[in-house]
């Protein structure tokens, strides 16, 4: 699917992003952007970020810059590797709470109303919130927008099912390389 009206609004966004954070936009360089229908939102596997064009394009300038930051960021910060077992709707969750911390602390990006926030976790680490929230999250609380590498489950509003995106699906070998890939790039 193409959209080249999306992909001038990333670009724009990019250029934006830089102005106040040149580390997030350098990520944001290293993304790679599939525009689908096939998620209700956005998301990503560690590898690439997943744009619903139909969700994307009512977004305003901040709202939309926050979100392609939100999914630069899980992907950069390797959340979906760094799962393992853990329970995914509680991990994407402790990813949100995490990252939308990160995010808030620019007074330029707005995420969109009704995102996750826990100001009294955002500053811990992904797994120490993961810790801390025990049961507490309802698959009904969360888009998972975290879709699993090396797997044919995807996750749509906390319920798993097989298989939304096969483009999405990673080998065991892609993960290492996307490891240090975003390693890297973090680096750089």
């Amino acid at each position: 699917m193409k959209d080249e009206n999306l992909t001038r609004r990333i670009q724009a966004s990019q250029l934006r992003v830089r102005a106040t954070s040149p580390f997030f936009a350098a990520l944001m360089l290293f993304a790679e952007w599939i525009f689908t229908d096939k998620i209700p939102t956005f998301a990503t596997n560690g590898k690439e970020i997943f744009v619903n064009p139909e969700f994307a394009n009512p977004l305003n300038t901040s709202e939309f810059d926050a979100v392609l930051l939100h999914e630069v960021l899980h992907a950069a910060l390797q959340h979906t590797f760094r799962r393992g077992y853990r329970d995914p709707v509680r991990w994407n969750y402790a990813c949100d709470v995490v990252v939308n911390g990160m995010i808030v602390q620019h007074e330029r990006f707005k995420l969109p109303a009704g995102h996750i926030s826990r100001p009294d976790l955002e500053r811990l680490s992904v797994e120490e919130v993961y810790a801390k929230l025990g049961k507490q999250v309802s698959v009904q609380e969360i888009w998972c927008d975290l879709l699993t590498p090396g797997s044919n489950r995807k996750f749509e509003k906390g319920k798993q099912i097989s298989p939304v995106l096969q483009e999405g699906i990673l080998s065991d070998e892609s993960v290492r390389e996307l490891r240090q890939f975003w390693k890297n790039a973090l680096r750089q």
